[in-house]
């Protein structure tokens, strides 16, 4: 899922009748993964964010999530992506970090971060 990080906090968004969005009303605690995966970073780089979901289902912190993650995911026509998201049942997520447990930079790892070939390091 995509997410906006804002003042501290992360936010998603999902209809609340899908499974992932039950299991957050049935219990607040979350964990996010969030990788480079799909952008220009080199390497394999993880985050394992533990944190607290808030669940929002009113119109004014759905319109202001809107505002700020449509722009940012669909640059091109972000008032399309808006009318998309902006549908029955939309609920937002704040997720509020309170730990993070687990970390990987396949850059700080010697040969390919897999055990392989040869990298050049980049914390030097």
């Amino acid at each position: 899922m995509s997410f906006l990080h804002h003042e501290g906090t992360f936010w998603l968004t999902a209809v609340e009748d899908r499974a992932h969005a039950r299991a957050v009303l049935d219990d607040p605690r979350v964990t996010l993964v969030i990788s480079n995966a799909g952008t220009g970073l080199p390497g394999r780089r993880m985050l394992a964010v533990r944190g607290v979901a808030t669940v929002h289902r009113d119109e004014a912190v759905k319109q202001w999530f809107f505002e700020r993650f449509c722009p940012r995911f669909a640059p091109a026509d972000s008032t399309a992506f808006k009318r998309l998201l902006d549908s029955p049942k939309r609920v937002v997520f704040q997720v509020r970090p309170v730990a993070i447990p687990a970390s990987h930079d396949s850059r700080k790892i010697g040969g390919d971060g897999r055990g392989g070939g040869q990298t050049v390091r980049t914390d030097r």
